[in-house]
């Protein structure tokens, strides 16, 4: 048996003389209750649209994506390319041709980024067929002609009807290593393609990107060997940094490997900082809350003087005094941290499956808050809870652990 635990419960359960320290108690557990409830919360929320965000740039960013160290292009052996797609982990691999261009389509043009993609595409990007919501995923048919997918924010801006199959889009792209940048028709090469589809998933991508086959651009760039990326769908059950190590190896030196949250490192960043923000922000009122628990076991000591005399006579030592009121304290705010853990559980559960909370104004992705439950937030906060408890409780338990035996009024 714990004695300075099972002191604490009992002092914790009985009725103490003071009215007073009975609602400072009670206020001190519920502080603890309702800071710990909107923490899990409030942290459960941001996980929702953290993987809401990072589930919505997944659909354009790969599992791994290789650039060149230097410059915008890069090219790559046949040899290297085919050793990549036999490494152990890879699934499928693609390679793609990014570059800006203007397009003109029923005399309104728009500056977009072309993006060429090969037949592997829609094997490493599983998700983008799905984002194709008006229109065909077709690129190239069997007699060889090229087809785009538009962005749904150009599309609109240019008027685009994918039904209309006599309006092409045209696009002029500009030339590399040109002598004659004095003409408009001699500073860009200029091709013709129709637009099949328009994709829509996340207002950045969908007001910037035309999807187009590789060979189009190819042609209109002049160059069969310039690639931008080699982007990589990794098989379940791997890691990206072992697909990556092993990749390494085989290209060498010159070029750069990023896997999916690495290609968009600040808006990762910007999100994980937000969340540690509000969760300091959160965790300060926590610590607020917590000089309730030295007024309450500071009047609980002084209320209890004839026991501490009693035990320390008994021959209790100074340290299981101070053990006694640490436990007390720890009690007092761990159980109304631990009741509100349960009611946050709770409540993201209902959001989750109900969405009982919907999202202010009109939204095509959710109508309800997102939330997503993880284990490690559960663990911070309660570690954090069991720190500031501890701290608050040694002050009045070690001035408990300094008393005398003193018998009498």
């Amino acid at each position: 048996m714990n004695f300075p635990l099972e002191v604490a419960k009992r002092y914790l359960r009985s009725k103490k003389s003071t009215h007073a320290i009975n609602y400072i108690s009670r206020v001190t557990g519920l502080a603890m209750f309702f800071g710990t409830a909107a923490l899990v919360i409030i942290l459960s929320v941001f996980n929702g649209f953290e993987s809401l965000v990072i589930s919505l740039y997944n659909v354009f960013y790969p599992d791994i994506s290789i650039e060149a160290s230097f410059g915008k292009t890069f090219s790559i052996s046949d040899e290297k390319f085919n050793k990549i797609k036999s490494t152990d982990g890879v699934y499928a691999v693609s390679k793609t041709i990014t570059e800006n261009a203007i397009v003109s389509y029923a005399e309104k043009q728009e500056i977009a980024t072309l993006k060429g993609v090969d037949a592997n595409y829609y094997k490493v990007n599983k998700t983008f067929k799905d984002c194709i919501g008006v229109g065909e995923s077709t690129l190239t048919d069997k007699k060889g002609s090229s087809f785009a997918i538009v962005g749904a924010g150009i599309a609109i801006n240019l008027g685009i009807d994918v039904n209309a199959y006599l309006n092409n889009l045209t696009v002029y792209m500009p030339r590399r290593n040109t002598a004659y940048l004095n003409a408009f028709q001699n500073s860009f090469n200029r091709a013709s393609i129709f637009p099949i589809g328009i994709f829509s998933f996340q207002q950045e991508f969908d007001n910037k990107y035309i999807v187009v086959p590789i060979e189009f651009m190819e042609n209109l760039l002049g160059s069969t060997t310039q690639i931008s990326n080699i982007e990589i769908a990794i098989k379940d059950g791997y890691k990206s940094k072992q697909v990556m190590a092993d990749i390494e190896k085989i290209l060498g030196k010159g070029f750069i490997l990023k896997p999916r949250l690495e290609q968009n490192k600040t808006l990762y960043k910007i999100m994980r900082t937000e969340k540690w923000v509000v969760f300091a922000l959160l965790t300060f009122v926590i610590l607020i809350n917590a000089f309730n628990i030295i007024g309450a076991l500071s009047m609980l000591v002084i209320e209890k003087k004839q026991d501490i005399s009693t035990l320390i006579s008994l021959g209790a030592t100074p340290k299981t005094i101070l053990f006694i009121f640490l436990f007390e304290g720890s009690l007092l705010s761990v159980g109304g941290a631990f009741i509100g853990m349960l009611f946050a559980i709770i409540i993201c559960v209902l959001q989750k499956v109900f969405g009982i909370i919907p999202m202010p104004g009109e939204s095509f992705l959710i109508k309800s808050f997102p939330v997503e439950m993880r284990m490690m937030d559960f663990v911070s906060v309660f570690f954090i809870i069991v720190v500031i408890s501890l701290v608050a409780s040694y002050i009045p338990a070690k001035k408990a652990a300094k008393q005398k035996i003193s018998f009498g009024n």
